[in-house]
């Protein structure tokens, strides 16, 4: 276990230990995101707002979106996509199977 796993780990499990739940927010904008899920107790993922906006018009953005809503169900997070600007994009996050949206179409 790296020295950051571990700082974090000491700052965030008492955190949680008083009922508090932990986001991870912007995901997906770096391939750096992924590392974060090793070593963040987290609740949920909340992923980057930008990302969720092209979803209609970008295939490797949808693409993205799709594959972090999966990761998230394997590894019982929750999944929040934010940037949800259009029922357009409601409707394909509920067929991506994404928990939970934020933005302007909610």
């Amino acid at each position: 276990m790296k020295d950051t796993d571990t700082l974090v780990e000491r700052f965030l499990l008492p955190i949680q230990a008083l009922g508090c739940r932990i986001a991870i927010d912007d995901f997906g904008p770096g391939k750096s995101s992924l590392n974060y899920l090793h070593y963040v107790p987290a609740h949920f993922i909340k992923i980057y707002d930008r990302l969720v906006a092209r979803i209609l018009h970008d295939e490797m953005d949808q693409s993205m979106v799709e594959a972090i809503s999966h990761i998230g169900r394997l590894l019982r997070l929750a999944v929040i996509a934010k940037g949800a600007d259009s029922p357009e994009i409601v409707t394909l996050l509920r067929e991506m199977k994404v928990a939970y949206a934020q933005g302007p179409a909610i």
